[in-house]
């Protein structure tokens, strides 16, 4: 039998043959048990004008309302990251800047949803831990160091606990980290300067989270305001706002075999660029935050271009995601010219993908919500 080198985690030929056994045999007859039951809870980053920084904790209804899990959970300052291994029950944050130390600290997710620190409750890693991800495929997490200008994997262990898999150059100032539906390819974008040029790197993922470079390109384009990866493969790299003149989001196909990536669409983002693209879970609709709104599209499955689904939301969104079910789309408010009002809105997904409001909750005043995760938990029978 194989196993995982670090979480003992039996793969390979042993558990497709279990499978077959079952299904062969003493599964036949048997009455088919439907899906567990489970709680969706929303983490929202916040931060106040003293950076001081936390995690707010909601539980999200099958009506799209959030109810606090209070109280909140203090963090580090100077939040770049937010993953979660909803399969494990297990949240990271990362920290850091500039010159301090940086730290991915590591939660457990009871059964309620509320964080509690590990048994080992954080990790050093560099200066500047961004654009924090986990991957179901390795059962690791993935992230960039945007001072030291590399990329690490860490193995998750069954506990909780995150241990350096290898760590590998990635350009100069990586910040954004995008993964390939499949777990087998990562993308890393970076924000160049100083003389450096922007780069769109392309990292192999194997099955133990160990990374290797395959591709890099140095984009013309400029650094981006965003970089997605659709549900359905396509590579989303959203020009930033402050460029001129402004670029088009440039579209990629990804081979989900080799891993080769080709354009394969460049969508016009008119006056104003997008800050934040955010999928459904089938990569169907697409939500887009434009200047003081958010635009509803359809999702071309062959090209990945957007077309208008319904009227733009006149509302100033700092980032916004799907949740696992797909039925609702989250947003944080931020505090704006506009908008006086801090929180996190709701917003439920109709059968055709267009949006409807379902309520808001207010944050403290002075805050500044910014990523947004969501976690899974079983309920209990």
């Amino acid at each position: 039998m194989t196993l995982h080198s670090r979480t003992g985690k039996a793969r390979g030929p042993v558990a497709l043959v279990a499978a077959l056994l079952f299904a062969a045999g003493c599964g036949v007859g048997k009455p088919v048990s439907s899906p567990p039951q489970t709680n969706t809870y929303a983490y929202v980053v916040d931060s106040d004008v003293f950076d001081a920084y936390s995690v707010e904790q909601f539980q999200l209804s099958n009506t799209g309302s959030l109810t606090s899990l209070a109280p909140n959970v203090a963090v580090d300052p100077y939040v770049s990251s937010l993953a979660v291994d909803s399969p494990g029950g297990f949240a990271f944050v990362g920290s850091g800047c500039c010159a301090f130390n940086g730290t991915i600290q590591q939660f457990v997710i009871a059964q309620d949803g509320t964080l509690t620190p590990n048994t080992v409750p954080e990790s050093k890693v560099g200066t500047s831990p961004t654009g924090l991800t986990y991957v179901l495929n390795c059962h690791c997490a993935i992230g960039t160091d945007n001072n030291a200008g590399t990329i690490t994997s860490f193995d998750v262990s069954v506990s909780g606990n995150l241990t350096p898999v290898n760590t590998v150059p990635a350009g100069y100032g990586p910040f954004l980290v995008a993964v390939h539906p499949t777990g087998r390819f990562a993308f890393v974008a970076t924000e160049g300067s100083n003389g450096m040029p922007v780069t769109l790197s392309e990292f192999s993922i194997d099955e133990n989270g160990w990374l290797t470079l395959v591709n890099s390109l140095v984009m013309k384009a400029g650094f981006p305001a965003a970089m997605v990866m659709s549900p359905r493969g396509f590579l989303y790299y959203v020009p930033n706002p402050d460029q001129t003149p402004l670029g088009p989001i440039i579209v990629y196909s990804v081979d989900p075999a080799g891993g080769d990536v080709n354009v394969v669409n460049s969508i016009s983002t008119g006056p104003v660029a997008p800050g934040w693209i955010a999928f459904d879970p089938t990569g169907s609709y697409a939500y887009l935050n434009h200047s003081y709104s958010v635009s509803q599209f359809t999702v071309d499955p062959t090209t990945g271009a957007l077309t208008p689904n319904g009227p733009d939301l006149p509302i100033s969104a700092g980032t916004g995601a799907a949740d696992p079910s797909g039925q609702f789309l989250l947003v944080t408010i931020p505090p704006s010219a506009t908008n006086l009002s801090f929180g996190v809105s709701t917003f439920a997904i109709g059968a055709d993908g267009t949006l409807t409001q379902a309520g808001t909750v207010q944050l403290p005043n002075n805050s500044y919500p910014s990523a947004i995760v969501f976690a899974q938990r079983p309920v209990l029978q």
